[in-house]
């Protein structure tokens, strides 16, 4: 009881997902979900967040040719569809990421410029923007990191307290910068773990680089971290891509993996709290060098944490938890009919505090599983970007709909007893009703627009 109270304030205790494969609660049939391309995921409150947007980079244009930039959508497992997140004390949030006792949020509040770190717990505090950031916004990037830290420019801040800062001679080591060729992408990934910075590059599909520089040091220098012989626990070995840093706790860990050309690797380091380098998964084509392997047919698509802090590895088809030295299965998906098979594989996953898995997909949306009265259940969100039309096709999507906006004007707890809801499809729009169980006749009325998704009217007889 007293859980389920905390979970409606958003205020949770840890809760670590039991080690259960969850692949037969999948059904056989998923809807397809090619309307908004979803990414970032991160435990928040008793739910996740995450960004919605067309697959398009810029963003989505709307029927008046207006363009609409990314969405910050939040959803927990018993809600019936994601809505766009609102954090009291910012207006428009820019960016976040995640940091030792919650999320930072970087974004604007009318024409100020905001830092807000809202805790588990719930408190917020806003952190002072230093004034030397104003005129160089556009290129302000968060660093995950324990504490709050920014790129801008050739410039690395972070907040102890204060503002520290460090301006780079050289934005990555001469190694690298001798290797680049003027037509190469260059995608930079960088994690603070006090005092070093890491970095890594990712140069080519199959060569990239990580090196780290101690900022406690009297002349901070990079040092490469990869081409070390083997058996050399000061660093790993040549990689094919280490294009995601992960801090865990006193830990980091490294990963990448390509699918090129019939070419598969997948490569998976971590850096203990003493400094040395462990190879965990190691594997080219159909070899297996790393004491860890997985399924040749697998290539590493990401790793992420749960709230719980423990590793999540997400490969095309399958995630899996770190847990004491090896990983244990928590999701299987097999191949579907549709869409094509090159559009079928999993994004990204975490677990809230609650203690409930979602996974992000390339074409099914998001799956999440929730236990509850000692039952594991499944739900399959689609988000989107509420600037998207949302042609509602069903009564099951109307009630939807329906009850966000009820919940939102008369109150959760008014809602949640006027039980069953009716949705009725007349000449495009729907005319979705509750019933209460003193007379019987409908309370809250909603009418949604069939081609859109908008509401067009709410009412209540009290």
């Amino acid at each position: 009881m007293i859980g389920r109270l905390l979970a409606l304030m958003g205020v949770l205790p840890l809760v670590s997902l039991a080690a259960k494969d969850l692949s037969a609660l999948v059904p056989e049939k998923l809807a397809i979900h090619n309307d908004a391309w979803i990414t970032g995921i991160a435990p928040y409150r008793n739910g996740v967040i995450f960004w919605a947007s067309d697959e398009t980079k810029d963003g989505v244009t709307t029927s008046t040719g207006e363009t609409v930039k990314n969405e910050l959508l939040f959803t927990h497992f018993d809600s019936n569809a994601p809505v766009p997140l609102r954090v009291e004390g910012i207006d428009h949030i820019w960016s976040y990421e995640r940091i030792k006792d919650g999320l930072l949020f970087f974004g604007m509040r009318a024409s100020h410029v905001v830092l807000l770190v809202e805790s588990r717990d719930g408190t917020r505090k806003s952190i002072p923007v230093p004034k030397e950031w104003l005129p160089d916004l556009s290129s302000c990037s968060l660093v995950r990191s324990d504490l709050p830290a920014m790129r801008i420019g050739d410039t690395f801040w972070w907040f102890e307290r204060e503002w520290h800062h460090f301006k780079f001679e050289a934005p990555m080591p001469p190694d690298i910068q001798d290797r680049l060729r003027p037509s190469w992408i260059i995608f930079t990934h960088l994690c603070f773990q006090r005092p070093l910075l890491h970095a890594s590059w990712s140069l080519d599909e199959g060569d990239c680089q990580l090196a780290a520089m101690d900022l406690s040091a009297r002349k901070p220098a990079w040092k490469m971290v990869t081409g070390r012989e083997p058996g050399d626990d000061t660093g790993i070995e040549d990689s094919g891509g280490v294009a995601i840093l992960l801090p865990l706790g006193k830990e980091l860990w490294t990963a990448s993996g390509t699918d090129h050309m019939g070419m598969n690797t997948r490569e998976l380091y971590r850096r203990d709290a003493s400094g040395k380098w462990h190879t965990v998964i190691r594997g080219f084509g159909d070899r297996n060098e790393g004491p860890v392997s997985l399924p040749i047919a697998n290539t590493l698509e990401s790793i992420n944490a749960g709230s719980d802090q423990r590793l999540l590895l997400i490969t095309k088809s399958e995630v899996y938890r770190w847990n004491d030295g090896r990983f244990e299965t928590l999701l299987s998906l097999p191949q579907r009919p549709e869409p094509h098979p090159s559009l079928q594989f999993l994004k990204t996953a975490t677990v809230s505090q609650q203690g409930d898995l979602f996974v992000m997909t390339r074409s099914f949306g998001m799956l999440a599983f929730g236990e509850r009265d000692s039952e594991w259940q499944f739900k399959q969100f689609l988000p989107r970007p509420s600037s998207i039309p949302r042609r509602v096709t069903s009564e099951m999507e109307a009630i939807a709909i329906a009850q966000e906006a009820w919940k939102a004007a008369y109150g959760e707890k008014t809602i949640a007893h006027e039980k069953p809801y009716k949705a009725v499809h007349d000449e495009g729009v729907w005319l979705v009703t509750s019933t209460p169980p003193s007379d019987g006749r409908p309370s809250a009325k909603a009418i949604i627009g069939e081609s859109d998704g908008r509401v067009w009217s709410l009412s209540h007889r009290k």
